[in-house]
């Protein structure tokens, strides 16, 4: 990513992204509340493989995922094989996806947050030993509900700064 031409920015949102996934609720909120947290990695990872598919690749997604499983303890690779896919499908149909609206693609987002989450329970089931619960479903759909405020937001970022 070069700097000059705004890859500062979505390095910047996906920091921003990583650093919202990873802080904690304070102690007086109920525990409930933790799975109504939306994916913001995926939800932005979506974005920019829609609006500057040449400027987030694959390699760019797992090594972003790799970092993302040391800051949560979880199997190597296994948010960098998800990350991925949401950016492959955001990647191979962004030209179709630009057409969508907002709320078409956060409906397209929900469906691979599902698919993607469904797939770390399985796999944290197996490896970790963790009971699996099928709540990801309610973080699934918070982010697609999100995923408009998110495009707002960053969209108004990328027409004030370029991202070629």
């Amino acid at each position: 990513m070069n700097p000059r031409q705004g890859g500062w920015l979505i390095f910047v949102t996906l920091i921003a992204t990583m650093v919202l996934a990873v802080v904690e609720l304070p102690a007086f909120f109920p525990d409930w509340l933790t799975w109504l947290r939306p994916r913001w990695v995926m939800a932005v990872l979506f974005f920019w493989g829609i609006v500057a598919p040449d400027r987030m690749g694959l390699i760019n997604a797992w090594v972003l995922g790799l970092f993302f499983d040391a800051l949560l303890g979880d199997p190597l690779g296994l948010n960098g094989i998800c990350f991925s896919s949401v950016t492959f499908v955001a990647w191979s149909f962004h030209e179709r996806l630009r057409m969508f609206r907002v709320f078409q693609q956060a409906a397209v987002l929900l469906i691979l947050v599902l698919i993607t989450e469904a797939a770390k329970m399985l796999v944290r089931d197996l490896v970790l030993g963790v009971p699996a619960s099928f709540l990801f479903v309610t973080s699934a759909v918070v982010t697609g509900l999100v995923f408009p405020v998110v495009a707002l937001v960053l969209g108004f970022c990328v027409r004030r700064v370029p991202v070629e």
